[in-house]
């Protein structure tokens, strides 16, 4: 599957945001990457979260949107955030392709190519990546890292399952990010299906982005 080139384009989507009415502090975290990943790979220029603190107005009892809750300690959101910001900075070009339940997104930034990917089945998923490099750091959605070396040209990842417990099921499971040394030259990331690997995970669904 050939990827979809989308150059940065002057459209802004201006709030994003997830409750945790409606959703685990874990999918919370998982809607930032993904909406993000997808909001550039479709041409937006700029995506605002929504929003950065639970204060008076939105109180924890009422819509507890915020990064961080009403006494400034952090959400699991947050720390998405920050690995957002530090790993998409800089892009040149996004692009995103699809192979059956696993989206990867793909940040071209010149001297580094990030491959943020998850999947949106409800299975734990093992995906092979093409690799640019032959080493790669992968970072979770906190931006937990760990050092991956690639076999064969490729890298093999392991994705967590989406929760889906609600419908409709907007939100995949925890993204992975993978960060190459190198530029992506509009690499196709997903050279072959995608198959099942063992561990189910648990939670539940829906946020928004306008």
């Amino acid at each position: 599957m050939a990827p979809e080139e989308k150059a940065r384009a002057n459209s802004w989507i201006t709030k994003a945001a997830c409750s945790r009415f409606r959703v685990t502090l874990q999918e919370q975290a998982a809607f930032v990457i993904q909406e993000f990943a997808l909001a550039f790979s479709s041409g937006a220029s700029r995506v605002e979260v929504y929003k950065l603190r639970n204060t008076a107005d939105h109180p924890e009892t009422i819509e507890p949107f915020g990064l961080l809750r009403g006494d400034d300690s952090p959400r699991p959101a947050f720390a998405a955030y920050r690995a957002a910001t530090s790993y998409f900075r800089d892009f040149r070009v996004a692009y995103r392709q699809r192979a059956g339940d696993v989206v990867a997104v793909t940040f071209d930034r010149g001297d580094q190519t990030t491959t943020v990917l998850w999947t949106t089945a409800r299975k734990p998923t093992r995906v092979r990546v093409r690799a640019i490099a032959r080493e790669a750091n992968l970072v979770d959605e906190q931006g937990h890292t760990r050092a991956m070396k690639a076999a064969n040209g490729a890298y093999l990842i392991d994705l967590p399952g989406a929760a889906c417990s609600n419908q409709p099921c907007s939100i995949g499971g925890a993204p992975r990010l993978l960060v190459e040394a190198g530029r992506a030259n509009g690499r196709a990331a997903l050279g072959a299906p995608a198959t099942p690997a063992p561990t189910p995970t648990r939670g539940t669904a829906p946020c928004r982005g306008w």
